[in-house]
């Protein structure tokens, strides 16, 4: 039977005070308080007064029960008709007149449990990483007259308010430790407007290269740009001069729209045109370019502002700090010898998709009704929460059945994956199922919510949902991550995730994609098995009233 539903869900500090509301009325010494407690077995409620007046005497208590039934006493027995939620109000007169109130919402004859749920997926700051080497040769820098090219998709942004910005390194060989690079913060791939860089061709960004010293030869050394202070053309650093950056280097970049991926094909070309300038270095050695790293990545942290706080900046790993920058050591050994594997790898640590979480559906239920199937059209319902991370309809379509015991949404807004060192994102709600009974077995637990970088994902228990009591009759208790699922809707047409235009981050406005007109499939159940999935823990503790 359908005894409630409302929307009951909020971050646990709003939850905690929540549940404080309705216990006691006042907490000024000397003032008249309502409070009471409250027992159930099945449906009946065992009340007991709590209330205080310090500074008077309380002559008279009387109860409403919810159910249009009242009495008076300071402690009451009151048996309900139907199971469901009720509001109860207790109201106390003191001798002197005064009158205060409390209400709380009482269970009857169905298990509060608290539901949990948690994003435990990183931020990562890197989309997209790899390495680059002369065109056609194997293991080999950039020769004089020779060029690297690579490419990769992105999105204009990876999370809302960031951009995308691209970086690389690559030695400048014959040196001690001297390497091509932007700043550290790198170069923008997308303007204002988000219109890609080089939409209407090649576009050099030379201008944006500096030549730094890594500071390696003595330990603590800082990371220094070489620049041309004599003011004659050539770079200077400690009693070495180097040729200017664009005698050495042409970088360009192309960006375009690629149907496959949804976002965008940057083309980087890295040339050594030393042979053209009859740039050598200072001993009259040719210039090799080595082997290299790059990287696209966030412009800035999440909701952040560089102009107003530079630590705003994400920067390309391997200088730390932004300024007074010290090398990490897979930069510094791309810088010594021109191997960029260390580096890779330090970029790799960083490198992934960030995964939001949706607000979400949920509903405790009986057998008799699912909120998806497998195999089936997804509804409206799970369209809206699957491509938008929109839960309303959904929520709106189970409380009409006469099945769902209790349900609603949770979270205000998406549930963003968790900076390093920092505690995960979560959000608690509480929900109420009825428990075995000789005429139907105990409720079921049904959540969804959306894989906020795809199309059309969402988590979700089995399409039945997970029973909420064992098979002894009591309530289950602990994480239940494993039950979960990944599931496509299949509404929209499927772009690579974190980089679409039409996933919820980047698209304009809802319900933009192309349509796809399939129906519901599991993608996996074990979705710890990839970082792109592995991002929910939801954990369930029954609870008393």
């Amino acid at each position: 039977m359908r005894t409630r539903y409302s929307i009951i869900a909020t971050f646990l500090a709003l939850t905690l005070g929540i549940f404080g509301v309705g216990c006691d009325s006042s907490t000024d010494n000397g003032e008249l308080v309502a409070s009471f407690e409250v027992e159930t077995t099945n449906s009946t409620a065992n009340f007991r007064d709590r209330s205080r007046y310090p500074d008077g005497e309380i002559e008279s208590r009387t109860w409403e029960f919810g159910d249009g039934e009242t009495a008076n006493g300071q402690g009451v027995e009151h048996t309900y008709d139907e199971p469901g939620t009720y509001t109860v109000t207790l109201t106390v007169e003191g001798a002197d007149g005064t009158t205060q109130s409390t209400s709380r919402d009482v269970s009857i004859g169905t298990q509060r449990f608290e539901v949990v749920v948690e994003n435990t997926g990183p931020l990562l700051p890197l989309t997209k990483n790899g390495t680059f080497r002369q065109d056609g040769a194997f293991d080999s820098d950039i020769d004089p007259g020779e060029e690297a090219e690579f490419a990769f998709t992105v999105g204009p942004e990876e999370l809302p308010e960031t951009g995308t910005a691209f970086s690389f390194a690559s030695r400048f060989d014959p040196s001690t430790d001297a390497f091509y690079a932007f700043r550290p913060e790198g170069i923008p791939l997308f303007d204002e407007s988000g219109t890609p860089r080089g939409l209407d061709g090649p576009v050099s960004v030379t201008d944006n290269i500096r030549l730094w010293d890594a500071g390696t030869e003595n330990a603590g050394d800082k990371i220094v740009e070489i620049t041309d202070d004599n003011d004659d053309g050539t770079l200077e650093e400690d009693g070495t001069t180097y040729p200017a950056v664009s005698d050495v280097v042409e970088v360009t970049i192309e960006g375009q729209e690629d149907q496959s991926s949804g976002g965008y094909e940057f083309t980087v070309t890295i040339q050594n045109i030393s042979d053209q300038t009859g740039a050598t270095a200072e001993n009259g050695d040719p210039i090799e370019l080595s082997r290299g790293t790059y990287a696209a990545h966030f412009d800035r942290v999440p909701g952040g502002d560089p102009d107003d706080n530079p630590e705003d900046d994400v920067r390309y790993p391997g200088f730390i700090t932004l300024d007074d920058s010290t090398a990490s050591a897979g930069l510094a050994t791309l810088a010594q010898n021109g191997n960029p594997a260390d580096h890779d790898a330090e970029l790799d640590a960083a490198q992934g998709i960030s995964v939001p979480l949706s607000p979400g559906a949920f509903a405790a239920h009986s057998d008799a009704i699912q909120p998806f199937s497998l195999n089936r059209e997804a509804s409206e319902g799970i369209e809206r929460i699957a491509e938008d991370g929109l839960p309303a309809t959904l929520a709106e379509t189970l409380g009409e059945a006469s099945a769902v015991t209790d349900g609603g949404t949770f979270g205000n807004g998406p549930l963003p994956p968790t900076p390093t060192d920092a505690e995960n994102e979560q959000i608690t709600f509480t929900v109420n199922a009825s428990p075995p009974s000789k005429e139907a077995p105990g409720d079921r637990l049904s959540i969804v919510t959306m894989h906020v970088q795809s199309n059309d994902y969402f988590y979700a228990f089995k399409p039945a949902g997970l029973p909420l009591f064992d098979d002894n009759g009591d309530p289950i208790d602990g994480t239940q991550t494993a039950e979960l699922s990944l599931y496509d809707a299949r509404t929209e047409a499927d772009q690579e995730l974190g980089v679409g235009i039409n996933q919820a981050p980047r698209q304009p406005s809802s319900d933009v994609g192309p349509s796809q007109d399939g129906t519901v499939e599991r993608l996996t159940s074990n979705i710890g098995a990839s970082s792109l999935t592995d991002v929910i823990e939801v954990t369930v503790t029954p609870v008393s009233q």
